[in-house]
């Protein structure tokens, strides 16, 4: 604020996010989030918001509806890390579920300590659960789905775009078998927008020597849209430029960006992955 930025992108987490929302409000200054997919950040009124992630609702929601059409009946175990993310992307799921008509044996918040997880490891080998739902970082889900294997648990993985990680492949270790985890992203499209996303990994690899990185496609088209929008209204300040915004059709590297009234994307659309233990493939593609 003190430097009279033109346009934020961030916060990486819901937390941040909402905690500083009303702060660029009040200082006039446009607000365009990349990763933070608490629906409460764009349910506070705020007309200078932007996401370009799809929120908790459109990954538990599209999570929950593809779980509970598995042929065998799933019974799912929900365990939530407590954060602002956690919680909310825990309690759409169960609705998801619920909705759907699928069962949930039972829930639990975790905290911190992944050492201490055999009061957890109980509890799962009592529920007679085929599922654990998982809500939170790849730093705790890794190692517990490695402790779950130690245990004798052969249950499968579901949660969201944390889950999509070599992170979480790396601290999950041997544990991970074909199709035994299934994670959500939010924003991957398939057909000539996925060859653009592609193309994107292709020169993110090239100038960093690296594999794209979680959200770095939504962090990018997140600073695409906010120039376009400026060249649109021949202007930096976002008083001139926040109604081009708001109109904006854009076609990003993580697909069509256009926003809706609250400054959500229009199109909920989701990506679900699998992974052989060392990469991730898709299982499915569509819009929520």
């Amino acid at each position: 604020v003190k430097a009279n930025v033109k346009a934020v992108v961030g916060h990486l987490l819901s937390g941040t996010s909402v905690a500083t929302a009303q702060i660029y409000a009040d200082s006039g200054i446009v607000h365009v989030v990349p990763s933070a997919t608490n629906p409460r950040l764009t349910n506070m009124g705020i007309k200078s918001i932007f996401r370009l992630i799809g929120n908790d609702a459109y990954l538990g929601a599209g999570l929950a509806g593809w779980v509970v059409q598995q042929p065998i009946e799933p019974v799912i175990y929900v365990i939530s890390e407590g954060s602002p993310y956690a919680t909310g992307m825990a309690s759409v799921f169960i609705e998801g579920v619920e909705r759907f008509g699928g069962v949930i044996a039972g829930r639990m918040t975790v905290g911190g300590d992944t050492g201490n997880t055999g009061e957890l490891i109980a509890q799962l080998k009592q529920s007679g659960a085929n599922w654990v739902f998982y809500a939170g970082m790849p730093e705790r889900a890794g190692p517990l789905l490695r402790k779950m294997r130690e245990g004798g648990i052969s249950m499968r993985m579901l949660g969201g775009d944390t889950l999509c990680t070599q992170t979480m492949l790396t601290l999950a270790g041997q544990a991970v078998n074909y199709g035994e985890v299934v994670c959500a992203e939010a924003g991957i499209t398939e057909g000539t927008l996925d060859d653009h996303y592609q193309q994107f990994q292709a020169r993110f690899q090239k100038r960093f020597n690296k594999p794209v990185e979680m959200f770095a496609g939504h962090a990018y088209d997140s600073v695409r849209v906010a120039v376009a929008a400026m060249k649109a209204a021949d202007s930096m300040e976002p008083a001139d430029y926040l109604p081009k915004l708001a109109a904006l059709k854009f076609d990003g590297v993580i697909g069509p960006i256009q926003f809706d009234k609250y400054g959500d994307l229009q199109s909920g659309m989701i990506t679900l992955k699998s992974t052989n233990g060392k990469s991730y493939f898709k299982l499915a593609v569509g819009y929520i």
